[in-house]
């Protein structure tokens, strides 16, 4: 499974497969793909890359995790020189809220995605600045 958003600070969006229409403002935005693969029975892993839209990483980037039924703080991670992070939650069922904060170019860019998270599944994160004035994303259903 994977799920592709788009983070900006007035709106995320899910694309189902419906025509939609996403404008945003002018600055930087986030673009966030989640991936769902198995892991060991009774672990549940959260790993991920923080990169600019050219493809560097983001070395620094703040990710915080918290449980979303709780408001309890379950992560806090600094990418590495690679833009790579990596943490093994305890395993609860919940939806949980990635919170993903850097500088890049002097602006502070700071989004949340929230993902249906459980036991026995790693969840792959590629966090993607951009840097554009508008971005529009016409989705048609296919005939």
């Amino acid at each position: 499974m994977v799920l592709d958003v788009v983070l900006t600070g007035a709106s995320v969006l899910i694309v189902l497969g419906i025509a939609s229409l996403i404008l945003t403002p002018p600055g930087r935005s986030m673009a966030v793909e989640v991936s769902d693969t198995q892991a060991t029975a009774g672990e549940m892993v959260l790993y991920g890359t923080v990169v600019e839209d050219t493809g560097k990483p983001v070395r620094g980037a703040t990710v915080v995790v918290t449980r979303d039924s709780t408001g309890q703080q379950v992560a806090s991670l600094s990418s590495a020189a690679d833009g790579t992070f990596r943490a093994a939650l305890t395993p609860i069922a919940d939806t949980y809220r990635i919170a993903a904060s850097a500088d890049v170019g002097g602006r502070m860019v700071r989004d949340t995605v929230r993902v249906d998270m459980s036991p026995g599944h790693a969840y792959g994160v590629r966090i993607e600045l951009r840097s554009r004035d508008y971005f529009l994303f016409i989705a048609l259903p296919s005939y």
